[in-house]
């Protein structure tokens, strides 16, 4: 759509409207892709909560595929998500209004045949707002940290998890240039 054009000129930039736009993009989007590419992955890595919303593309291919309830597409669809955090400051973990999204995953909920707020549920911390990185902890069936000390504050902050750190490698032939 035409509202949409310049969303990804600059990524996690613009009004909420944008970023949750971009967030579908993402998620929805990124699903999409790699279903036209022919790639079936046998897990969905959310780096971040910003591609979370994979799970509402991830349910709607299982509902289609299995002819199962919205309920059950959905644990499934929990089973093959892993999230990393890779910041616990507030900028990494925005929130938006509750109402925002819900006018954003309309469209999703009508086409899977379900109330809105089965799609935002998990990140609702009220009825007014939605935590992107609350909805990616509930929608995720691993949680990882990028260091060993940043699991210890995520295990801090979001006390309800099950955070394993993980470290980030490069592979130095590929990453380094070779005149270095």
């Amino acid at each position: 759509p035409p509202d949409w054009t310049h969303d990804m000129d600059g990524l996690y930039k613009g009004d909420p409207n944008s970023q949750v736009r971009q967030m579908i993009l993402l998620g929805v989007g990124g699903l999409r892709l790699l279903n036209h590419l022919g790639i079936k992955p046998s897990f969905y890595h959310i780096n971040e909560g910003r591609p979370g919303f994979v799970i509402w593309e991830a349910v709607s291919e299982i509902m289609d595929r299995d002819k199962i309830s919205f309920e059950d597409a959905w644990r499934q669809a929990k089973e093959k998500i892993v999230y990393t955090n890779r910041t616990l400051l507030g900028a990494g973990n925005p929130t938006y209004s509750a109402n925002t999204v819900r006018w954003w995953a309309s469209p999703f909920a009508q086409n899977l045949g379900v109330d809105v707020d089965l799609l935002i549920k998990d990140g609702l911390f009220d009825n007014n707002n939605f935590d992107i990185t609350q909805f990616a902890l509930n929608i995720s069936k691993k949680h990882q940290a990028v260091s060993r000390i940043h699991s210890e504050y995520a295990k801090r902050q979001y006390p309800n998890y099950d955070w394993v750190a993980i470290t980030n490698g490069i592979h130095l032939n590929r990453w380094q240039d070779s005149d270095f």
